[in-house]
């Protein structure tokens, strides 16, 4: 697979996984914003057109941060998988040198 003469293959694992850590903190900032939004509309008690508007504009927000918590955890689950790989194939790449 490795030969001595190849490069190192590229990627830095440690960062890789800090930068998956601030994605999840981010998601489940995120999470948090969409449950106070929840907890906020059931309480709000408003008549007529502009109260309709108005739900549904918070249930549309809440949907929306609920789905961007998934996409940034998701995205954090795939630079996590990609670290892994990164230090395999740097384990293998040292280990085709004689350095590990």
């Amino acid at each position: 697979m490795y030969h001595r003469g190849d490069a190192p293959p590229a990627g830095d694992p440690v960062a890789m996984r800090s930068f998956a850590t601030q994605l999840r903190k981010e998601s489940e900032l995120l999470s948090a914003r969409a449950a106070w939004l929840d907890r906020r509309a059931g309480r709000l008690k408003f008549e007529g057109p502009a109260a309709d508007e108005l739900s549904q504009t918070m249930l549309r927000s809440r949907r929306a941060a609920e789905r961007g918590a998934g996409d940034l955890r998701e995205i954090a689950n795939r630079v996590l998988s990609a670290a892994a790989r990164v230090e395999t194939d740097l384990d293998h790449w040292e280990r085709a040198r004689g350095v590990g």
